[in-house]
């Protein structure tokens, strides 16, 4: 079973939302991908489900402590918890239409890296930036270029040094936009830094519901997107498409995928659960994942 703190709910894994309740309006509906439940995702909801380890009890009990004096996202990375998942190797070919390695990965906000050894195949070079500390040594240890900071500020260097020039192919930026301080800002550099031909792999946990870490503190950011945080996944996706579109990019695809997340000792029971990233204990919330290009005008 898997717990939605969204809803509140249980639900079997077989039921885990990858479709639509209505359809959609604005012409998205002949841009849909429809993904469905893949092996790596059953691994990782495996994984999730094994039995907690004396380590695993010790890591929850100082966790809490932790939480005290930083975040949850530096308290989860020191200890080596609050891994996620979001989207697979063979979901992503889905959306990319391509299998073989080709071009350069930019992953924004990459977390521990469990997406982008995902991704990571799917191209010739990757360079990840992730603002949390603990994080960003996890990144390191699994082999990436890592931009450690909050900003983007010293991201030409290291592409160079990476043999990246003119741009990335491809930018990802996967469940962070509702967890930064300039959320529309971020987007704007994003899409500057993109080839002309580039992509945005965008995802997004819908209704869109916005903090940001600062410390021990969960603060509203500073820049506020026009996002009705009541409104339903459809709604959503609708809305958040206008604001898409006003930037300047154009959809090539959109899907819908659970995002995943392994939960605390309270509920070992349950096999995994899945929402917000900087909480221990995750909630199903869909997640809106669009495969998106500059428009040329």
């Amino acid at each position: 079973m898997v717990y939605c703190c969204h809803s509140h709910s249980f639900c079997r894994v077989r039921d885990l939302r990858y479709r639509c309740g209505r359809d959609l309006a604005g012409g998205l509906a002949r841009h849909w991908v429809q993904l469905s439940l893949d092996e790596a995702t059953q691994a990782f909801l495996r994984w999730c489900a094994r039995g907690p380890t004396t380590t695993e009890i010790f890591k929850t009990s100082l966790s809490r402590i932790l939480r005290w004096c930083m975040s949850a996202t530096d308290a989860n990375a020191l200890l080596g918890r609050g891994e996620m998942f979001a989207l697979s190797r063979w979901q992503a070919t889905q959306l990319l239409g391509r299998c073989e390695a080709a071009g350069s990965l930019l992953d924004v906000g990459a977390g521990v890296g469990l997406v982008t050894e995902q991704l990571a195949p799917l191209f010739d070079k990757v360079i990840a930036t992730e603002a949390s500390a603990p994080m960003a040594r996890q990144l390191r240890r699994r082999g990436f270029s890592v931009l450690g900071s909050a900003d983007l500020a010293g991201l030409e260097a290291l592409a160079q040094r990476e043999g990246i020039d003119g741009g990335f192919n491809c930018i990802s930026l996967v469940n962070v936009l509702d967890r930064c301080d300039r959320p529309l800002s971020l987007l704007q550099d994003l899409k500057r830094r993109l080839k002309p031909d580039g992509r945005l792999l965008l995802a997004v946990v819908l209704p869109f519901k916005p903090f940001v870490e600062h410390g021990i503190f969960k603060l509203q950011p500073t820049e506020r997107l026009s996002l009705d945080r009541s409104a339903t996944w459809e709604s959503a996706v609708e809305e958040l498409w206008q604001l898409l579109q006003s930037l300047g990019f154009k959809l090539e695809a959109l899907t819908r995928v659970p995002y995943l997340c392994k939960g605390d000792l309270t509920t070992r029971r349950e096999t995994g659960k899945c929402g917000r990233p900087v909480r221990p204990d995750f909630s199903g919330l869909p997640t809106s994942i669009s495969w998106t290009t500059p428009s040329s005008c």
